[in-house]
């Protein structure tokens, strides 16, 4: 598969309806450049956001990027060093940390 279809497998597919409690979440957009993939989505100061990459779709588990702040996006800047990537965004509320 090209790195170009397992980018519209990320945003066909994995990113933009991932549900978290009364209301979903959205990737705003992807934008892939020479060197990184970067995601924004809608910024809710009650979460933060993790980015997981992985070679495969049913192997998405390396953190790639986190954010707290209102920036509003995640980034991949490791993008060109794999074949293949594909991404899930995972949104986590404050009050119930991971950590």
């Amino acid at each position: 598969m090209t790195r170009v279809a397992a980018l519209f497998l990320v945003t066909s597919l994995l990113l933009p309806n991932i549900s978290n409690g009364a209301e979903d979440f959205r990737i705003s957009s992807l934008r892939v450049t020479d060197s990184r993939v970067q995601l924004t989505y809608p910024f809710d100061e009650g979460f933060y956001y993790l980015l997981y990459r992985g070679d495969q779709p049913s192997s998405i588990s390396e953190l790639v990027d986190l954010t707290i702040d209102s920036s509003g996006g995640l980034e991949d800047r490791d993008y060109l060093e794999h074949e293949e990537a594909y991404y899930r965004v995972q949104r986590v509320s404050v009050e119930n940390s991971l950590d």
